[in-house]
């Protein structure tokens, strides 16, 4: 009963701090896109973009609402006198602690969740919904375009839709020594049985002082890129699933290409449930310690303060390893490993 008792006192706070963030995180999403509604992106259009983003932006909030639950929850224990009740009747700290960290590691099991089925379904699908209504209703429109490599191979599209063709296709081949020998542009790129037609033709070919250009409806391509693997690079690595991060890693390694912004991702969420259970070890040491008879508005404040702390921490980190060559594991532990002593140091104080 006593173990129920206090799992249930920090899921209760949690659920509710989880909501509140989230509403608010929503309504101003949702205020964002009304600001910048273009011709055609209706109110409803944008409430099911908003909704359809929900499952990341909960994930996103996951560590903070179990460090602001736990210090809420705990903290209303402690001004109770509750906890002080507890430790006069034999009871450690850590064995207290006990129910409310097999809570945090259910936590972190539904960040896992929803790091891995849920959000690389609903974002694609809010991407695209959004794009479809605020562009030409056709296809996903990239600002820039997108760079991708395969093999000797450069190759630029300009958009993709969500079937997977392309659309604005630039392909370059280049000799050994670096210098451009063959540009093939087409219209449009359809990907069926392991190759690629290309639709409304021209290819360039560059010959000493000369040019060769030749056009064609349509012609074939052979390479190892898939629709899956173009829209992965379409989608920011926070959008992918743990397993399509280290796949995803392993293609750009072997092609070459800048893969450390996906590797910080991938240890991001791998360790985001170990960030959750040190999230609420540093909640507890602040619950036994100083603030055990802190009002309510304080520790959710102090809450806050320390849980943007540790995001700053993480995203100053990861910046650093990406600008400076630092190990992206380091970078990603760090934060963590810094937080976990500062808890773990204070619960051993108070005990």
């Amino acid at each position: 009963m006593l173990d129920r008792y206090l799992a249930w006192t920090f899921l209760k706070f949690f659920l509710v701090v989880a909501s509140i963030i989230l509403a608010l995180d929503v309504l101003f999403a949702f205020i964002d896109e009304l600001e910048k509604k273009e011709v055609g992106y209706s109110f409803i259009q944008i409430f099911i973009f908003v909704c359809l983003t929900i499952p990341s932006r909960l994930y996103e909030f996951l560590p903070v609402s179990s460090l602001i639950g736990a210090m809420v929850g705990l903290g209303l224990l402690a001004t109770q006198s509750e906890l002080i009740v507890l430790r006069a009747a034999g009871l450690s700290i850590y064995r207290i602690l006990l129910p409310i960290g097999v809570v945090a590691i259910l936590i972190g099991l539904l960040g896992v969740l929803l790091a891995e089925f849920v959000i690389p379904k609903t974002a694609p699908i809010a991407q695209n919904y959004r794009a479809i209504h605020v562009g030409d209703g056709e296809f996903l429109q990239l600002r820039q375009g997108n760079w991708q490599k395969s093999g000797e191979e450069f190759i630029f599209f300009k958009a993709v839709d969500q079937q997977g063709a392309l659309h604005n296709l630039f392909i370059f081949n280049l000799f050994e020594d670096g210098k451009l020998q063959q540009i093939t542009q087409a219209n449009r790129a359809i990907y069926n049985n392991k190759q690629w037609s290309l639709y409304q033709v021209e290819k360039t070919r560059i010959l000493g002082d000369s040019v060769e250009s030749e056009q064609a409806p349509i012609m074939l391509w052979t390479s190892d890129l898939t629709p899956q693997t173009l829209m992965r690079g379409v989608l920011a690595p926070e959008y992918f699933s743990i397993t399509q991060l280290f796949s995803h890693i392993a293609y750009l390694k072997q092609q070459g290409v800048y893969f450390k912004s996906f590797e910080l991702a991938f240890w991001k969420k791998a360790l985001q449930p170990l960030a959750t259970i040190v999230m609420v070890i540093l909640a507890s040491s602040l619950a036994f310690g100083s603030l055990r008879q802190s009002s309510i508005g304080l520790r959710v404040t102090l809450g806050v303060i320390f849980g943007l702390t540790f995001q700053y921490f993480q995203d100053m980190f990861g910046s650093m390893a990406s600008v400076f060559n630092i190990s992206i594991i380091f970078a990603s532990v760090f934060p963590m490993l810094l937080f976990f002593v500062i808890g773990s140091y204070q619960l051993k104080r108070a005990s």
